[in-house]
């Protein structure tokens, strides 16, 4: 089949550009015939690091409109896969395209502004079943299809101790006899739908009883690279300092040099994973982290609970539903609950260790089980039937 992948390119070290990566791959492997169109702007067409060409979408940040059409006549897809928030998207091009959209779902109801997208979209696509639930509850069918990782990337076979001297030698931070808390948010929005603000609130209430917690917080810390908060302000209103709070190398994050490598260290310095966000589409660093073999905390909240087999899923009396647009509503945690619960953690100390149920979401697994047999299961000629003239 002849794809047009629709979505970040592979070279960009973000949670779509690592699926495009990985997905465009394994579907050139299996036979198929793919192209990435990029929503990236101002970049040119190249070849990226798996051979595939990655299309130029011009100067304006337009979400890749102005030149799907284009295309389209030009390159002749049988079928346009994108993976990006859908709401960002002109519908009355994106009608005349063999689309197959992944939907991206992180709140209940399903909110508005993805119900012109999911009635415009040939195939809707769900990359969870929370996604596919609240899909069907507003009256639209979609196609599960998860996200993915790479085993040979995150695995649980570094240690705790190699991967604490590797986090003193690229960051300077010497924790090699602490109980390490990890997160892996993206400082995106205000207020930040990863709700920094319950995570560190929690985290200070750890440290103020065990001097040895301290907390990775794999994120930008300014705020400004996607409108974001400043998380030092926030730290120092819960009074955490450089002694219990560390970041990534700025430059390297900011520029996107940091590698799956480097991921595979930070999550296998820690001993628990923790998870504040207010919503999910899916919550891959919830899989990546389990797949190196930390515990995690989240809240049951969107589609996390459903990725996690070694952990702590936070019961909904934890926090409230909150409205997160008009039309739609999100989950907050209670920070000073959460704090006592990560003291019951600490108490308990949980161990790393391997677990398998997370190899379901494998790029090869996901690629076998659902992708494959979505792909055999399109009528490329209904596809195009169905396109808007």
């Amino acid at each position: 089949m002849k794809i047009l992948w629709h979505s970040v390119p592979a070279r960009f070290p973000t949670g779509y550009g690592n699926q495009t990566r990985l997905f465009s791959k394994a579907l050139k492997d299996s036979g198929n015939e793919i192209l990435i169109s990029s929503v990236v702007t101002s970049m040119p067409t190249y070849r990226d690091m798996n051979g595939i060409e990655t299309l130029g979408n011009g100067p304006r940040a337009n979400y890749g409109n102005d030149w799907i059409l284009e295309h389209l006549s030009h390159y002749e897809p049988d079928i346009v896969i994108s993976m990006t928030d859908t709401f960002m998207y002109d519908c009355k091009k994106w009608a005349h395209v063999p689309w197959a959209a992944w939907q991206v779902v992180d709140s209940a109801p399903l909110v508005k502004e993805l119900r012109e997208p999911c009635e415009t979209a040939k195939i809707n696509l769900a990359m969870s079943r929370f996604g596919q639930r609240t899909m069907a509850e507003a009256g639209f069918e979609s196609t599960y299809i998860p996200l993915c990782f790479d085993p040979v990337e995150y695995n649980p076979f570094l240690s705790q101790r190699e991967a604490r001297e590797a986090l003193l030698e690229s960051c300077g931070v010497d924790w090699r006899d602490k109980f390490v808390v990890i997160m892996n948010s993206a400082n995106m929005s205000k207020p930040a739908r990863k709700n920094f603000g319950a995570a560190f609130k929690a985290f200070s209430i750890l440290r103020k009883k065990r001097s040895d917690a301290v907390l990775f917080c794999h994120s930008e810390t300014t705020g400004q690279m996607s409108n974001g908060e400043d998380l030092r302000e926030i730290a120092k209103l819960y009074g955490l300092d450089e002694d219990c709070l560390a970041f990534p190398p700025q430059y390297e994050y900011c520029m996107g040099t940091l590698s799956p490598a480097y991921l595979r260290m930070m999550y296998s310095c820690g001993n628990i994973f923790l998870h504040t966000a207010m919503g999910e589409g899916f919550g891959l660093p919830l899989v990546e982290a389990q797949a190196c073999g930390l515990y995690v905390v989240c809240p049951d909240a969107t589609a996390m609970p459903e990725l996690v087999h070694y952990g702590k899923i936070l019961p909904r009396d934890m926090g409230v539903s909150f409205m997160y647009h008009p039309s739609t509503e999100q989950y907050l945690l209670d920070g000073d609950k959460l704090g006592e619960v990560l003291l019951d953690i600490y108490k308990a100390n949980p161990q790393r260790k391997a677990v398998p149920e997370v190899e379901v979401y494998t790029v090869d697994n996901v690629l076998s089980e659902h992708f494959l047999p979505f792909l055999d299961g399109v009528d490329c000629g209904t596809l195009s039937e169905n396109m808007e003239k």
